[in-house]
C-alpha cells in the first residue's frame, strides 16, 4: 500500500516509511519515500533512515505538518509531537511556539507568586491557580486574569489588591470592602456589600453604596 515499501518477490513484509514520510503504492525500497510535506525539512539519521522534520509551531500528523492544537506548543523543528501547556493553561490560538503562548483557561487565574521567567522551565510556582478554591472571593478566570480583578463576595475583605485569601466580616450584616472599618467587631461604616466589585472599590461604587447606621 502508499507510504509503506516492501520486496513482494522475497515474501517480505511491507514496512511504514518514517514519520512524515510518503511513497507509491508499490515501493520496494526505502529510497522511495519522501517526506510528504514541502513544509518538512529532510535528514538521514547516522543509520540512514530518512527523518522528516515540520517547522515550529507544527507537528507532523500523517504526511503533513499541522499547526499544534490549542492548548500545546512546539518550538522546535522536529518530528515530536507538540508539547501540551502546563495544567489550568491553553493557549489562545492554534500554532503556540512557547510556553510563554500559554495562558490561564476558564476558571483559573494567575498567581500573583509565578514570575514570568518560570514560563521557560519547569520549576517555580504554578502558573494558574483555580477559582474553585477561592474563599469569600470568586472569578471566572481566564485570559491571565489576575488577582486584583478577582471579586469580593457579600461579606469578605481582604487585605489588599494581590490578595487571594479573604476574611469574613465580623458583623452579622453583610458588608464589603477591605477598608480598616471593616475588619473590627461590630464595624457599622463599611459599605454594604457588592459581590460584583472587586479591590479597591471604584469611587462610582463606594458612592452608590450605603453606610449601616
Amino acid at each position: 500500500p502508499a507510504n509503506t515499501f516492501g520486496d513482494e518477490a522475497k515474501m517480505q513484509a511491507c514496512k511504514a516509511c518514517p514519520p512524515g514520510a510518503a511513497s507509491p503504492a508499490g515501493s520496494s525500497t526505502p529510497s522511495a519515500c519522501a517526506c510528504g510535506d514541502p513544509a518538512m525539512q529532510s535528514g538521514y539519521t547516522a543509520s540512514g533512515t530518512l527523518e522528516c522534520a515540520c517547522p515550529r509551531g507544527t507537528q507532523i500528523e500523517g504526511t503533513k505538518c499541522a499547526a499544534c492544537p490549542l492548548g500545546t506548543y512546539s518550538g522546535t523543528v522536529g518530528s515530536q509531537a507538540c508539547s501540551a501547556c502546563p495544567v489550568g493553561t491553553t493557549t489562545l490560538v492554534m500554532g503556540a511556539l512557547s510556553s510563554s503562548d500559554c495562558v490561564c483557561a476558564a476558571g483559573f487565574y494567575l498567581n500573583p507568586e509565578h514570575s514570568a521567567a518560570a514560563d521557560s522551565t519547569s520549576s517555580g510556582s504554578t502558573k494558574c491557580l483555580t477559582c474553585e478554591l477561592l474563599i469569600g472571593g470568586a472569578c471566572r478566570g481566564g485570559g491571565n486574569l489576575t488577582a486584583p480583578k478577582l471579586a469580593t463576595l457579600p461579606g469578605h475583605w481582604r487585605s489588599g489588591p494581590n490578595a487571594t485569601t479573604w476574611h469574613r466580616c465580623l458583623n452579622q450584616q453583610t458588608y464589603a470592602g477591605d477598608a480598616d472599618e471593616c475588619k473590627a467587631e461590630g464595624a457599622t461604616k463599611c459599605q454594604v456589600c457588592r459581590g460584583v466589585d472587586a479591590w479597591p472599590f471604584s469611587s462610582t461604587s463606594a458612592s452608590s453604596s450605603s453606610s449601616v447606621r
